[in-house]
Order: C-alpha cells, then structure tokens, then sequence
C-alpha cells in the first residue's frame, strides 16, 4: 500500500514570466499478488481508492516579467478522476 501526500500550500513554481501553483487531494494506491503452484502470476492494483483525486493548477501570468508586477491573466484549472482498478497476469504460456 502507498500513500502521498504535499504539504500545505503544495507546490509553487516560478518562471520568468508566470507563478503557477499546483495542489491535490492525497493518493492512496494498493495491490494484492499471488503466484499460483504453475508459476503464473495474478497481480490486482488499485489506484485512488479513497480519495476521489481532485488535482488544481492555477497559473498566474505576467506583462513581461513577475518583477513588473503587472498581472496580465490568472488560469484556473481543476480535474477529477475515479478510482481505477487493473488485473494483470504474466507467466510462461
């Protein structure tokens, strides 16, 4: 099982010409395997299993550069997707 998470405030970048600030919820992945007696190999993962995983960006954009302090446009994006879940089997066949 893995969890990850960013610490409050998330992540700022900045460039010459633009802040962008990116933050979403925490994610929760798992997976279960088994190798059966013939060798083959059953392996489920989930993935965003508790959370629904919400990611935002907002982007700041500046008249020339940030130390103009003229700010020309703020982009704001979110996006939400469901958990997902894979079975995979390897083996000689």
């Amino acid at each position: 099982m893995r969890w990850s998470n960013s610490f409050d405030g998330n992540r700022k970048t900045y460039d010459l010409v633009d802040i962008e600030l990116s933050a979403g919820d925490p994610f929760w992945s798992a997976f279960v395997e088994w190798v059966s007696p013939q060798n083959i190999t059953f392996r489920l993962d989930a993935d965003r299993i508790i959370s629904d995983g919400e990611f935002c960006r907002e982007r700041q954009r500046f008249v020339g550069r940030i130390s103009s302090g003229i700010l020309e446009e703020i982009e704001d994006q979110c996006s939400t997707s469901g958990p997902t879940l894979s079975l995979r089997v390897t083996g000689t066949f």
